[in-house]
């Protein structure tokens, strides 16, 4: 049995952004002086951060050997860890705004690169070979976008994210109104999954996503439910869920929350929580049970899996490098790496070199590679469009960051 997992560099060549991608865009657009200007902001409604807090922030920003999940750990265990309390809370507030602030760059490049993402996907039609090898297909992801959902939606091929039931709730912020479809999923219930021998896709979201939220004090968990026939209305429904909040949070004194504001048809104000996405460790006061959960699926799963096809993932968490350290002590366990880089693999898989084999691939090449009914003279063509658009994702990457 074979399943995938999921870094950031799978979702590459779809116009979503590598770690350290993301984190240039971020430290260009949260400058010291903007910073300010917001906290000047907030002092006016009584919920500015300590001058600390402010310096902290400056420095991690600054610091170009941290990305966007190390900051958010530092700001997390801050929060934790400070000398008194009103700086405890003002760090993790300073989380707060800066999960927001990560949340907010991803989305607007999940939703701007829709079409550039759509065209892209074509390549990725090899991932059926696996699936008819493979029934189902499990595939762990530490990305938070909705690249898979959406080649699922694709390919035409059932999905399922452990979520049951589903539920339409009305969202608005009092002016406009959309219902949207979500599955549910209640914390008490078994995760729901395709079972040994069913055709489709286990999806595994290791770190939350765009397209997740929690609601009822952590206890039910909403996942955006898409319609294959309308992939447009699924981007478009997680573009309405922000704007209303966006409409709302300016109603209730602007004050950052993390959360997804809207109206329900009482008028009476309610928030999607939006799931953690790095640091969560250290709020063991409010850590979901989601989070825990899906690394516990991973662990089970892992016992029934021969090989592992990692693509795209720098392989730094160390969670989950313990976690395949200790499966790969099986002979019979092999370890695949697809990644167009040369990387050293972490400390704690090093004795087991003899059972991973480096692909120098991306993730587009390894797609194409197991697609067994290509057309020779369509190949050439797509493969001129390919390289174009390529060379245009390239030029992004690199006159954002040069040094990763």
């Amino acid at each position: 049995m074979q399943a995938l997992f999921l870094g950031a560099g799978a979702s590459f060549d779809c116009g979503l952004p590598l770690t350290w991608e993301l984190t240039a865009e971020i430290r260009r657009w949260l400058t010291p002086d903007r910073l300010a200007a917001y906290n000047a902001g907030w002092e006016a409604r009584g919920a500015h951060w300590n001058e600390a807090v402010i310096a902290r922030v400056n420095e991690l920003m600054a610091d170009e050997d941290r990305h966007y999940e190390h900051i958010l750990d530092c700001l997390a265990r801050d929060s934790q860890s400070a000398d008194y309390d009103f700086l405890q809370r003002d760090f993790r507030n300073a989380y707060i705004f800066f999960a927001q602030t990560v949340y907010a760059f991803l989305l607007e490049r999940q939703a701007k690169n829709f079409g550039f993402a759509s065209v892209v996907l074509k390549d990725y039609e090899g991932l059926k070979s696996l699936l008819e090898l493979n029934r189902p297909l499990w595939i762990f992801s530490t990305n938070q976008d909705v690249v898979v959902e959406l080649l699922a939606a694709r390919l035409g091929v059932p999905i399922k994210s452990g979520l049951s039931d589903t539920q339409t709730i009305p969202v608005s912020d009092g002016m406009s109104t959309r219902a949207i479809t979500f599955e549910s999923h209640i914390d008490e219930e078994q995760p729901d999954y395709f079972s040994e021998g069913e055709y489709g896709i286990n999806l595994v979201k290791l770190q939350g996503g765009l397209d997740i939220f929690f609601t009822e004090e952590g206890r039910r968990l909403l996942k955006l439910k898409p319609d294959p026939q309308h992939l447009d209305d699924y981007l478009a429904d997680l573009v309405f869920i922000n704007q209303m909040n966006q409409a709302l949070t300016v109603k209730n004194n602007g004050i950052v929350t993390n959360r997804s504001l809207y109206q329900d048809p009482h008028g009476k104000l309610q928030a999607f929580e939006r799931s953690l996405l790095a640091g969560y460790q250290h709020f063991s006061d409010s850590i979901p049970s989601y989070i825990p959960t899906q690394l516990k699926v991973m662990h089970q799963v892992l016992a029934d899996v021969e090989e592992l096809i990692v693509i795209g993932s720098r392989m730094e968490n160390p969670a989950i490098n313990e976690m395949l350290a200790d499966w790969l002590t099986d002979d019979s366990h092999r370890l695949m790496i697809v990644d167009p880089a040369h990387r050293h693999l972490p400390k704690v898989l090093q004795e087991s070199q003899g059972n991973i084999r480096p692909l120098r691939q991306g993730a587009t090449e390894f797609f194409l590679s197991l697609n067994r009914h290509k057309n020779v003279y369509m190949s050439l063509l797509h493969n001129l469009q390919r390289n174009m658009r390529r060379k245009v994702r390239m030029k992004l990457l690199n006159s954002l960051t040069s040094r990763h």
